[in-house]
């Protein structure tokens, strides 16, 4: 823009451009498409140049303050103890509302098969409350018959310690499954109490990355809707679908048609990897580490593996879910150049598509790969004045090709 731009001012007096204070709004046509946050302002001498932020993307860096510990907790009310998060930082309220849609899991719990049985109640056997036998009197007068009597004494005696101590061995028995059962719900609570979802200064650093996460281990996704109400009012709303992608049936990318540039598209590349293994916290033999793959060798190809670090993970559930997604990306990769596609629909329109979604490509007469595959849309670039959109896509999960 003109340099001229920076120095406008409001009625009062304050810069109509300034660096995480200004908001900028999209329309296509009288429609409210996107909205961003100023991050940046450049004076570059003859010109000036902004950069921004989206509200999703305003979240980056803001730790968690306090604490947040729950057990079997909703997916969205721990999204929501995420997002509103924000509004405990002094001036970072951005009005900021969420909505979600489909069906969302509970977190905060262990992984299945994980929690161990608790043992049957033991029945408590009767106490042992036989008196043991008394043991006869010296007979001065008649030294047989006491000795006769030592003799029953003695008899009974033994008698009488063999039923206390086949009782005291009952006992003992019932006892070490009272022990054994009263460990088991120790180890079951330690077990719930490792799994809770848990929020908190020390560990949480960044907002935005937990709520990635957790969108990660729920497999949904999320969207940013700008909502202009008639009154001018305009809402800003995070909205959550419970399945990670949403697959456009209504509109294929199809080259020489709507897509009006041949790409190229190579498969392989450093990307592609039969094995994944995904290192989390920890340090030394405590690191968390997964590994996933699929057969290499002979008529599968070589093999090839990827490692890939994120010290944020912190749970073992959310390492393995990790590798297991990325195994599942990374075996069939292909790496496509960036689609010049003709504009007919605005990007999340009804008949559109947007970042996040699935849609079909294909291409036709190739001598080389013909293809045709669900791909994922990672980036659009909209061009009002040529009516085009440019449009980076990625492999999906399984790229199945038919």
């Amino acid at each position: 823009m003109p340099p001229e731009f920076l120095a406008q001012v409001d009625h009062k007096g304050r810069r109509l451009i300034t660096e995480w204070a200004t908001a900028i709004y999209v329309y296509d046509t009288g429609d409210l498409v996107d909205a961003f946050i100023v991050s940046e302002v450049t004076d570059e001498g003859e010109r000036a140049s902004i950069d921004c932020v989206g509200w999703l993307g305003y979240l980056s860096g803001f730790p968690y303050r306090g604490t947040f510990s729950a057990r079997d907790i909703h997916a969205a009310d721990a999204i929501n103890e995420i997002v509103n998060s924000l509004d405990k930082w002094p001036g970072a309220d951005v009005g900021i509302s969420t909505a979600f849609y489909g069906a969302f899991p509970d977190l905060g719990n262990p992984a299945p098969g994980e929690m161990p049985e608790i043992p049957t109640l033991p029945v408590k056997p009767p106490a042992f409350t036989e008196p043991q036998p008394d043991r006869p009197d010296y007979d001065y007068d008649n030294k047989t018959r006491y000795e006769r009597r030592l003799e029953e004494y003695n008899q009974k005696l033994e008698a009488w310690q063999e039923r206390r101590d086949a009782a005291r061995e009952i006992e003992q028995d019932y006892q070490g499954k009272v022990r054994d059962r009263e460990n088991t719900i120790s180890e079951r609570e330690r077990i719930l109490d490792r799994s809770a979802f848990r929020l908190n200064w020390w560990t949480t650093h960044d907002i935005l990355t937990e709520l990635q996460s957790v969108l990660g281990d729920i497999d949904a996704q999320v969207k940013v809707a700008h909502t202009e109400y008639s009154d001018g009012s305009i809402e800003h709303r995070l909205e959550f679908f419970s399945e990670k992608h949403t697959r456009v049936t209504a509109v294929d990318l199809v080259e020489g048609e709507n897509v009006i540039q041949r790409v190229d598209i190579t498969a392989g590349t450093d990307k592609h990897a039969k094995s994944v293994v995904v290192l989390g916290a920890g340090e030394g033999k405590s690191m968390l580490r997964s590994t996933y793959h699929y057969e290499a060798g002979g008529d599968n190809g070589l093999q090839r593996v990827q490692t890939h670090i994120d010290k944020g993970l912190g749970s073992q559930y959310r390492v393995s879910r990790l590798a297991d997604r990325l195994v599942r990306r990374r075996r069939y990769w292909k790496g496509y150049g960036t689609l010049t596609v003709i504009d007919t629909d605005k990007p999340g329109s009804a008949n559109g598509f947007d970042v996040g979604d699935e849609v079909m490509y294909r291409t036709t007469d190739r001598d080389g790969f013909d293809h045709e595959a669900w791909v994922l849309v990672t980036r659009i670039v909209m061009k009002p004045a040529e009516e085009l959109l440019e449009i980076d896509i990625e492999p999906i999960e399984e790229v199945a090709t038919s």
